[in-house]
């Protein structure tokens, strides 16, 4: 439980239980003013405890349960006493009150004076407990049990039917880590450890006094993730991970500022990733869906890593997280983006080699009239989502952009030619419709149907998109950026030296290199990046992906890439025109071992 209640959480977690524990805490405090005990001082002290751990790191709810199920018993029989006695509370017994005079006299002759009146008294009451199964027809009313039906019905049938819900489904990892683990097992290079033998612990270093680690073969390398899913690559993928439940490898400042898995993901500069790479011996970097759901749109674990990371609320801002290591893998695939209208460059060692059949797709749910929206998302085969990613990034038409549209734009008008291509449309615009600047963007508002549009330009085009399209519900509509695709649920990637392409192309010139890239799934995207040739006339690019295949004792991927085309060209009206064109084929043992290539270009 994260406190999160308006989102369903507690009732997720705890159903009716949660809310009913708060009368427990209740009873509990006005037993305690009536007669002091000390055990049930102690028991609300360890379930207020609990309930606050909750509000800090949600794995505490496991244990609250405990507390939820015991308070809950407590409200339960006391309703039933209430009814059977007539909503009458049962006075505090004068031995209750003896024992309080007893503590606060002392004494032992006291002491002795009251265990002969106690022995006397338990005598008196021996015909009494003959007779005590007489009480038992107190509740057996028809009023005793009407309550303990609405009981059953309000704290016993909720998570009875959630229970048996879930004991449906197997536990464990989803479908689409054991997928992508069982993969690494099988298609990735043997640490040189093996998972089912035994291993002697390392000796204790009297001058420090702490157990000297683990002396590693040299064919040894990590597997980074969150540490959420440590003990799953151990158990299934049997390689070794950076972090785990442990929280061992996390690092960042909270951490003595040790490399670890949320510095790698968190950071914006691949140089910096790296660095934790190279410590920590990492080889394969494995994200999934929730650990990239900075929009909370699934369920979000990013935001956990910034908390680590030390700056949760810069860390947070999708400005930043665009650019950092988890958005550049898991939702760019590690190729270039143009993010409204900001160029993120291509990561240069890392390739994706193998992602899990299930694709999410995140987009806004937005309502037309109060303007409110949220974030969800979709899920999925690739086609399916793809299909409705073209839907949802609004893309209507696009034009040459020049020819004054731009200025026109710029001083709050909308250009006849624009008008006239949106009116063939059935989003012809109203009377009255208006234009404003926003950013490199322009936005074009029509009041009267409730249509916003979006114009943006990009490689010499003007684009013009539907800012939201109808859902079929009234007033709401669903929207996602033309930068979000889907994204498979796991991604694996392998951090390589990458091979070296350099040479020569006319000075100032741009130059490109590009493959196309067809993943396990049948996807396909676009690996580039892009440069510009020096004042001495030369450029030089780091690729990851090999164009001939894996190769013996190296990873067997199964996403594979075309041969390279790398081209030098000027730009034109914001346009590139590409002057000369060749390509080049990359094996894989340059990849993996820094290899030059050279190609002239100009």
């Amino acid at each position: 439980y994260t406190g999160r209640i308006t989102q369903g959480e507690a009732y997720q977690y705890f159903t009716t239980c949660f809310f009913v524990a708060f009368a427990g805490f209740a009873w509990l405090g006005y037993n305690i003013a009536r007669r002091f005990r000390a055990e049930e001082v102690l028991f609300m002290v360890w379930s207020a405890v609990m309930l606050f751990a909750c509000f800090g790191q949600n794995r505490f709810a496991y244990y609250y349960a405990v507390n939820v199920a015991l308070l809950c018993g407590l409200v339960s029989w006391a309703l039933i006493e209430l009814v059977a006695l007539g909503f009458k509370v049962e006075p505090v017994s004068e031995k209750a009150k003896t024992k309080r005079k007893v503590v606060k006299k002392g004494g032992a002759g006291v002491v002795a004076q009251q265990k002969a009146k106690t022995r006397a008294t338990n005598k008196a009451k021996e015909p009494q407990a003959r007779n005590k199964h007489k009480k038992i027809t107190e509740y057996l009313r028809t009023d005793v049990i009407i309550t303990s039906f609405i009981i059953g019905l309000i704290l016993f049938y909720p998570p009875l039917s959630a229970s048996l819900a879930s004991a449906k489904y197997p536990g464990g990892p989803p479908y689409d880590w054991y997928e992508s683990l069982t993969w690494m097992r099988k298609n990735t290079p043997e640490p040189g450890i093996s998972y089912y033998e035994l291993y002697q612990m390392p000796e204790m270093n009297k001058t420090t006094g702490r157990i000297e680690d683990y002396n590693y073969p040299p064919e040894a390398y990590g597997v980074i993730s969150w540490w959420d899913y440590g003990h799953w690559i151990t158990r299934i993928a049997h390689r070794i991970p950076v972090a785990n439940p442990f929280q061992q490898g996390i690092g960042g400042p909270h951490q003595g500022d040790k490399p670890g898995a949320c510095v790698f993901f968190v950071t914006t500069d691949e140089a910096r990733a790296n660095e934790v790479a190279d410590a920590l011996g990492v080889r394969y970097a494995v994200s999934d869906f929730m650990m990239a759901d900075a929009w909370s749109s699934y369920y979000n674990k990013y935001t956990a890593m910034t908390v680590w990371a030390g700056d949760p609320q810069r860390f947070g801002a999708l400005s930043y997280y665009y650019h950092t290591l988890e958005a550049r893998l898991h939702i760019f695939d590690g190729t270039s983006v143009d993010v409204d209208g900001e160029n993120i460059s291509a990561l240069s060692h890392y390739r994706l080699v193998h992602e899990s059949p299930t694709f999410y797709l995140p987009l806004v749910i937005m309502n037309a009239t109060t303007g409110g929206g949220y974030w969800r998302s979709i899920s999925g085969s690739y086609n399916g989502t793809a299909t409705q990613a073209r839907t949802l990034h609004g893309q209507l038409f696009s034009m040459p952009a020049g020819m004054g549209i731009e200025e026109t734009l710029d001083n709050g008008t909308i250009p006849a030619i624009l008008k006239n291509s949106l009116n063939t449309t059935p989003l012809a615009l109203s009377v009255g419709s208006t234009v404003t600047k926003r950013g490199k963007n322009w936005v074009i508002r029509d009041n009267i149907k409730k249509n916003i549009f979006i114009i943006k330009r990009k490689s010499g085009q003007l684009n013009v998109y539907l800012y939201g399209v109808n859902t079929g519900q009234p007033g709401i509509k669903a929207w996602t950026p033309e930068y979000i695709n889907p994204v498979s649920f796991v991604k694996v990637f392998e951090y390589v030296k990458g091979a070296k392409i350099e040479g020569t192309a006319p000075e100032g010139s741009i130059v490109e290199v590009a493959t196309n890239v067809t993943t396990n799934q049948g996807r396909r995207f676009v690996y580039f990046n892009r440069t510009i040739a020096n004042s001495n006339g030369s450029y030089s690019f780091i690729v990851p992906y090999s164009t001939e295949g894996p190769i013996e004792n190296g990873t067997n991927f199964d996403v594979l890439a075309s041969t390279y085309k790398l081209r030098a060209g000027h730009i034109v009206n914001g346009a590139p025109v590409w002057d000369v064109e060749k390509e080049v084929h990359v094996p894989e043992e340059a990849v993996m071992n820094g290899k030059t290539i050279n190609v002239d270009l100009s």
